[in-house]
């Protein structure tokens, strides 16, 4: 009996050890995956607190692509060229509110002397008929590639509207604006 009773207490120990050993691993694991989930929670949440989210809208990505369009995006032209751009358009937006879209004045001294008719005319419908307006002082102007031309970048605003980016370029020795192409807004149907 003794050996019986021996390996019964053997037995007994080993269970009670084994099992001891069981609830110890399990309340382990249990203290790690809590642990791994507060600090889950706490890297998810600390994004939202420390950093603003960057929303890129219709706008920023229409700018991009008017921006990137230019032959030397990085490159502003000097001041003065920026000048006589700004100068140049506040009489071409003059022209495009207040001619008749099909009358248009594509002289010298409008400087629209080597415009593209179409572009005008859609520049002019996007005032008129629209609503949009030009802030002058928000032209940016870039230097190109050529000798004698700078490229431009006009912004026309509309309230709860898009807003449309005209590209072109503005040659300085004749003094004329092109408008070349156009990003976003809503010029119309007539010439959109």
């Amino acid at each position: 009996m003794t050996k019986l009773k021996l390996l019964l207490i053997a037995f007994f120990s080993v269970t009670v050890v084994t099992t001891g050993a069981i609830i110890y691993i399990q309340h382990v694991n249990k203290a790690k995956q809590e642990a791994q989930t507060v600090e889950t929670t706490e890297e998810k949440k600390a994004p939202d607190q420390t950093a603003e989210r960057v929303v890129i809208t219709e706008d920023d990505r229409n700018y991009n692509e008017a921006l990137s369009a230019l032959e030397m995006a990085g490159h502003k032209a000097e001041p003065s060229i920026e000048k006589e751009v700004k100068d140049a358009f506040k009489v071409v937006i003059k022209e495009c509110k207040t001619a008749n879209i099909l009358e248009i004045d594509y002289s010298i001294g409008k400087h629209l002397k080597m415009a593209n008719h179409d572009m005008i005319m859609s520049f002019a419908v996007a005032l008129q008929q629209n609503g949009y307006d030009v802030n002058v002082d928000d032209i940016e102007v870039y230097e190109s590639k050529s000798a004698g031309v700078v490229q431009f970048i006009v912004k026309s605003t509309k309230k709860d509207t898009d807003s449309i980016f005209w590209v072109g370029n503005y040659y300085t020795s004749e003094q004329q604006v092109n408008i070349k192409r156009y990003y976003g807004g809503h010029v119309g149907k007539a010439f959109g």
